[in-house]
Order: C-alpha cells, then structure tokens, then sequence
C-alpha cells in the first residue's frame, strides 16, 4: 500500500525551524492556501478538499509536535529527515 503514497524527503542535514517548515508545508499550501482560494472563488468542493489535505497532514502535525517537546541537550542539533519513514532523526554534537 505504501506504493500510493507520494513522500518527498531532503538529504541534506537541517535546522530544527527548516524541518519543521518542511513538515508544516503541504499543510500551509494544500490545506490553509486551498481553503483561502476556495473562499474567494466561494466553492465548497474546494473547501471540502482543503478540510480533507489538512485531516491528512495529521501525521505531519504529530512529528512537528514530537520534535517541539523532545528537549535537545547539544547546541549543535541537525536534523535528517528519514528516507521512507514518517518523522526526522535528530543528530546532537
């Protein structure tokens, strides 16, 4: 089942804020961006798409969240986004 599902990760090592960001996007674009066009072009069946791509980033909000509460003890913190797995690994120097 998991060949129907899209999943885009980045290589690189990054900040806490720029994996967060990376987590929170599709929600902020297919979510709140849809729901903000589908109220100017007053269209439900976009609306009710917005409601359904932020139901689904529900998995994307609990990693954000796991990684706002683990408290991180190194001032050198990276975090790599894990390559076929929901959530992010944590490297502290």
């Amino acid at each position: 089942m998991d060949i129907l599902m899209p999943y885009c990760t980045c290589s690189q090592p990054m900040k806490k804020f720029q994996c967060i960001l990376g987590f929170i996007m599709p929600a902020l674009i297919l979510g709140f961006g849809l729901a903000a066009v589908s109220i100017s072009v007053d269209s439900y069946f976009l609306f009710f798409l917005a409601e359904l791509n932020l139901a689904a980033s529900g998995g994307d909000f609990l990693a954000v969240l796991k990684m706002l509460l683990h408290p991180s003890q190194g001032q050198d913190t990276v975090y790599c986004v894990h390559p076929y797995k929901i959530g992010a690994v944590m490297f502290e120097k």
